[in-house]
C-alpha cells in the first residue's frame, strides 16, 4: 500500500519536494494558479511517474464554487481567501476567482493520508473540522498555530501528542526562555534574511517558509495537550507574544 501525504497549501513546492524525496506519493493543493503552473513544470517528472498530483483548487465549505482569492503579489505566501490575511504591510493585492473543493470531497476521493500538512492562511480550521466526518484519521497532522482553536480541535479529534514548532527558527520546538530574550527578535530577522539570500545559492532541504521536518522527524519531544496548551498561552497571551518574528505550527500525532 502506497503512503500518501496531502500538502494543503503547496506554495512553491518546498514541502512537496521533501515528501517526494522521502518516497511518498503526494496530493498537493494550491489556489494560486501561477504557483501551480511553475510547480507543474518543476515537478513534471514526478507527475508523469504518477507520484504527484497538483490540484489548482482552494479549500471551501462547498465544492465547485468559484471563490474570490486575494493573491499577494509581494509575498505569495500571504495569499489567501481571507482579505485580512492577504493584505499586510501595504502589499499589492490581485483579485482572482479560484474553484474550490471541500476537505470531505478531497479525502473521499483520494483517501486518508499518512500525514496531512495544512498551511492555507486562516483556513486551516476548515480542514480540521472536516475530519470529524471520518472514522479513520491521518496518523500525523501539522497546521498553523494561528488560533488555539486549532489545538483544541486536534485534541477533540483524538490526537494525543503535540509539538509547537517555530517556523522562523530552524523548525525547532518553542523555547520560552529564548523568546523572552529582548535581542532574539532582531537576531531572528537577521538570520532569516541571511538564510533567504543563501537559499538562492545553496539548496536547503528545509528553506525559509517551508513546514520543515514532519512526523517522527519533526524536532523535539512529543508533549501532552496540556503541556502544549500552556506553552501556547504563555507565548501568545502575555508580553512574549509581542515578538512577532516567531510564528508556529502545531504538529499532532494520534
Amino acid at each position: 500500500m502506497k503512503k500518501i501525504i496531502f500538502d494543503i497549501g503547496m506554495h512553491k513546492g518546498e514541502d512537496t519536494l521533501v515528501y517526494l524525496n522521502s518516497g511518498f506519493h503526494v496530493i498537493a493543493v494550491e489556489a494560486n494558479p501561477v504557483l501551480v503552473e511553475l510547480a507543474s513544470e518543476k515537478f513534471k517528472t514526478y507527475i508523469e511517474e504518477g507520484r504527484l498530483l497538483i490540484l489548482n483548487l482552494g479549500i471551501n465549505i462547498k465544492s465547485n464554487e468559484n471563490l474570490l482569492f486575494y493573491k499577494n503579489t509581494n509575498k505569495s505566501e500571504w495569499s489567501s481567501f481571507d482579505y485580512n490575511a492577504a493584505f499586510k504591510n501595504n502589499s499589492k493585492i490581485e483579485k482572482i476567482f479560484v474553484n474550490t473543493i471541500t476537505m470531505d470531497d478531497l479525502l473521499n476521493k483520494y483517501g486518508i493520508p499518512f500525514y496531512l500538512k495544512i498551511d492555507i492562511e486562516s483556513y486551516d480550521t476548515l480542514c480540521l473540522e472536516s475530519l470529524f466526518n471520518f472514522k479513520t484519521l491521518p496518523e500525523y497532522i501539522s497546521c498553523e498555530a494561528s488560533s488555539i482553536n486549532n489545538l483544541e480541535l486536534l485534541n477533540t479529534l483524538g490526537y494525543s501528542k503535540f509539538k509547537l514548532i517555530n517556523q522562523s527558527w530552524f523548525h525547532k520546538p518553542i523555547n520560552i526562555k529564548l523568546e523572552k530574550n529582548i535581542f532574539f527578535p532582531h537576531f531572528n530577522v537577521l538570520i532569516n534574511i541571511l538564510r533567504k539570500r543563501l537559499g538562492y545559492i545553496l539548496k536547503f532541504k528545509y528553506p525559509v517558509g517551508s513546514s520543515g521536518p514532519f512526523a517522527e522527524n519533526s524536532k523535539g519531544n512529543w508533549l501532552t495537550y496540556d503541556q502544549v496548551k500552556n506553552l501556547y498561552l504563555e507565548f501568545y497571551y502575555n508580553e512574549i507574544g509581542i515578538n512577532k518574528q516567531s510564528w508556529f505550527d502545531i504538529h499532532a500525532k494520534l
